[in-house]
């Protein structure tokens, strides 16, 4: 049953990296027609297929290859020799252990990236050693560079270690585009109330010292002291202390047999 699935993109012929570009568009395209039901279509259907995907230029290119080319694997191994012929393993190898990891780059691109470079490389069973050896000494992570590990664990080490590096930014700025400075955030945090104490002078609780309160020359009408209003004053009115007395005797009295 074919199924309706976007076709691959047209293939980049001005590609800097022609073989690995070739290689990986080639990949792309045998999945399509496996996963759209297309590569139970006759050859004839396929090798058609094939040309519409890559677009117009190569189908340009195609047309100046010589032979006949009518099957599709003639297609593809004539333009496998045009975009894709035997290549020079020594240069290609340079590229591979000169690729070394960019800064803040992931460790799962750098592996991609390390990976398309052995296409070329004939490493053969070696090419994991390779690609771990590479990441170990071309990585950005000091930490990573002293642990000998696997190359899988050597990956899962890696991102546990990128995963640790991002947490620690949320946890001191919150997001991951305007990271703050951890003081920042200490700073922030809400400080206990401080206790106020009213002015003597005033009654005033704005904190202010009594000696630079309004207060300072006014005169009581109370106890007629200056240096405080009458609403604070603490002096009792004359004759308060006498009435005071006068009150407890007759109370003594009411209480005698």
């Amino acid at each position: 049953m074919e199924r309706s699935l976007p076709a691959p993109t047209s293939f980049n012929a001005d590609a800097s990296e022609l073989y690995s570009e070739w290689k990986q568009w080639v990949s792309v395209f045998r999945i399509y027609l496996i996963a759209s039901g297309l590569s139970k279509k006759e050859d004839d259907v396929q090798r058609a297929i094939l040309l519409h995907c890559l677009g117009p230029t190569v189908q340009r290119i195609f047309n100046t290859l010589q032979g006949k080319h009518e099957s599709l694997a003639e297609v593809k191994t004539a333009l496998d020799g045009h975009f894709a012929p035997k290549r020079n393993v020594i240069p290609e190898s340079y590229k591979f252990w000169s690729r070394g990891q960019r800064v803040d780059e992931p460790i799962d691109i750098y592996l991609t990236s390390l990976r398309e470079l052995t296409i070329s490389c004939n490493f053969g069973t070696l090419e994991e050693e390779m690609i771990h050896d590479q990441i170990v000494e071309k990585c950005t992570s000091k930490a990573l560079q002293q642990v000998k590990l696997g190359l899988s664990r050597t990956i899962k080490f890696a991102r546990s270690e990128e995963n640790a590096t991002q947490d620690s930014l949320l946890i001191a700025s919150g997001t991951k585009e305007n990271p703050l400075p951890i003081d920042r955030v200490l700073n922030n945090q809400e400080e206990p109330a401080k206790t106020t104490y009213a002015c003597y002078r005033c009654g005033g609780k704005d904190g202010h010292s009594t000696n630079k309160s309004e207060a300072i020359n006014s005169r009581c009408n109370g106890c007629k002291k200056i240096e405080h209003p009458q609403k604070v004053c603490h002096s009792k009115p004359k004759g308060a202390e006498s009435n005071s007395n006068q009150n407890r005797q007759r109370q003594t009295s009411k209480e005698a047999p």
